[in-house]
């Protein structure tokens, strides 16, 4: 649909215009936008991104094109998102095996976020991932107004859900906070070192039934809620449970 209007040489001229604000490239590689030109779009974000030397991130949905026309076209640092999405271009084969053009893409560094969303998490699809050795590397919301109450509601949610699918809390915290600053090439975040941002959440494992829900209405109880505690931005306490 819009495909026809990209324009590669007013993109990249762009970003070198925003170059402070801008850290990659999105691409909805799905026709529902680009009409018939999906992969045509891909290729144009490949052009843009080879010239400024930014990654791209690929959103993928249930339409065209498949993952083996998408995931070739990137490279290390490159990420899809949308990872563990129960829709036709899942990552998993019609077997429930982790597709080996995925495999081959996490081998050439590209990375795979979580992207959660309102229809791009599927219990079914993150269990057998995980069975295999193929958790995401960030975990992400994909939070908007329609996603705020069910299944999103927020990063915590999204946190607990993979630590009740069996990801270590260390990992947990890691792929929601050190690598997402690593991919987005702002190593400084996501990190608690002297001189550093002193932007700080206070989290807490609980235990208890806890009901989670995925974007097919699948409802998993868990054992565990991660919770904050308290929230410090710049230095400043601006948050503590249970405290108006």
């Amino acid at each position: 649909r819009y495909g026809q209007y990209i324009d590669v040489d007013d993109t990249v001229r762009t970003i070198e215009e925003r170059r402070e604000w801008i850290r990659g490239i999105k691409v909805f590689a799905a026709s529902a936008l680009t009409g018939r030109w999906p992969v045509e779009a891909l290729r144009a974000a490949r052009r843009v991104a080879d010239r400024v030397s930014l990654p791209i991130a690929v959103h993928v949905s249930d339409e065209e094109p498949p993952l083996e026309d998408i995931l070739p076209l990137l490279g290390a640092g490159d990420i899809m998102t949308h990872t563990y999405t129960g829709h036709a271009q899942r990552i998993l084969d019609g077997a429930g095996r982790v597709r080996d053009v995925v495999r081959d893409a996490r081998a050439r560094g590209v990375l795979f976020d979580l992207g959660h969303g309102n229809g791009s998490f599927s219990w079914e699809v993150a269990r057998r991932a995980l069975d295999q050795g193929f958790p995401p590397d960030t975990i992400s919301t994909d939070l908007y107004y329609l996603n705020r109450e069910r299944p999103v509601k927020d990063l915590l949610t999204t946190m607990s859900k993979m630590l009740c699918l069996g990801m270590p809390c260390e990992e947990v915290l890691a792929r929601a906070t050190a690598a997402p600053a690593r991919a987005l090439r702002e190593e400084a975040l996501g990190a608690l070192r002297p001189g550093g941002p002193a932007d700080i959440a206070v989290l807490r494992v609980v235990s208890g039934e806890f009901p989670y829900v995925d974007c097919a209405g699948e409802t998993l109880t868990g054992a565990y809620a991660i919770e904050c505690q308290a929230t410090i931005r710049g230095g400043r306490l601006i948050y503590e449970q249970g405290v108006s």
